[in-house]
């Protein structure tokens, strides 16, 4: 993600860049390497360092988190709820901040609603 150009949505297969589009669940920042949601109902939560999350931990972890965390580095761990009701582990590989453009590259494991 490259600042406000890039918003993500967690939810396509596979999770990507989606410009302009009303379902996106998350982007970053103008100015620092944060992760804001995008939709209504996103939710994002950082977890411990180290933290190796499955789907249920991860989902409450997200659900009692907020619609934004600031300045994320690498190795950090994120848990979110995307716009769909889907979990997403999101692990921060790179985070660099350059002039206005700070760029967080994420490794996405997204995860389906368990069957009621």
């Amino acid at each position: 993600m490259n600042g406000l150009y890039d918003h993500t949505d967690l939810d396509k297969v596979p999770p990507r860049i989606a410009r302009d589009e009303p379902d996106a669940d998350i982007v970053g920042d103008w100015l620092k390497t944060s992760i804001k949601a995008a939709a209504p109902g996103v939710r994002v939560a950082l977890l411990p360092s180290g933290t190796k999350p499955g789907m249920r931990a991860c989902r409450d972890a997200a659900a009692a988190g907020s619609d934004q965390i600031e300045q994320v580095q690498a190795g950090d761990v994120l848990c979110a709820v995307t716009s769909q009701g889907r979990t997403a582990q999101l692990r921060v590989t790179y985070a660099t901040q350059l002039s206005s453009r700070p760029t967080v590259r994420l490794a996405v494991t997204v995860w389906d609603p368990p069957a009621s």
